[in-house]
C-alpha cells in the first residue's frame, strides 16, 4: 500500500550563516516547487525532432507574517525580503517528511520576489519566490 504524506511534512528551510542553522521559512501555509525543461518540437527535411532545453525550477510559498524579534529561529518577511534586495545567493533545504536517503533535497538560489498583504479584518500574510539556480541534491552542500 502507498505511503501518503500531509502537506505539513514537507518543510522548506534557508540556511542562516549568522545562526549557523537551517531556519523553516516563516509560518508558512504551503509552498509549491515547480520543475521544468523547455521542450522545442519540429520537423526538418531529415524528419520530426524534440529540443529539451535547461532545468530551471523555483519554490512558491505563503503564510503568515512572524515577528522576527518575538518568533526567533524561522526566516521571517524581512529576512527574504533583505535576501531579496542584497541578491544573497541562498542555500535551501526541503525536508521531505520520509525516511533516509529521501529524507532531504538541498540546492542554490535568489530570492526573486517577496509579498506582504494586510487586510483590516485578517492575519498579516507574505508570499516568496526562490528561483532555483542548478539542481538539488541530497548532500547537505553546508559543512558543520
Amino acid at each position: 500500500m502507498p505511503t501518503h504524506k500531509q502537506g505539513k511534512s514537507l518543510v522548506y528551510y534557508i540556511y542562516d550563516a549568522t545562526a549557523t542553522a537551517y531556519e523553516p521559512i516563516g509560518c508558512s501555509d504551503g509552498e509549491e516547487l515547480n520543475e521544468e525543461r523547455d521542450v522545442e518540437k519540429g520537423e526538418t527535411k531529415c524528419g520530426p525532432y524534440v529540443s529539451v532545453g535547461p532545468y530551471s525550477a523555483s519554490i512558491e510559498g505563503s503564510g503568515k507574517w512572524v515577528d522576527e524579534l518575538v518568533d526567533t529561529g524561522r526566516q521571517s518577511h524581512k529576512k527574504l525580503s533583505d535576501n531579496l534586495r542584497n541578491e544573497t545567493l541562498v542555500t535551501w533545504r526541503r525536508d521531505t517528511g520520509f525516511a533516509s536517503p529521501n529524507e532531504y533535497e538541498y540546492g542554490t538560489g535568489r530570492i526573486t520576489s517577496v509579498g506582504l498583504s494586510s487586510n483590516t479584518d485578517s492575519l498579516v500574510e507574505y508570499s516568496y519566490t526562490l528561483s532555483i539556480i542548478g539542481l538539488p541534491v541530497s548532500a547537505n552542500p553546508i559543512t558543520p
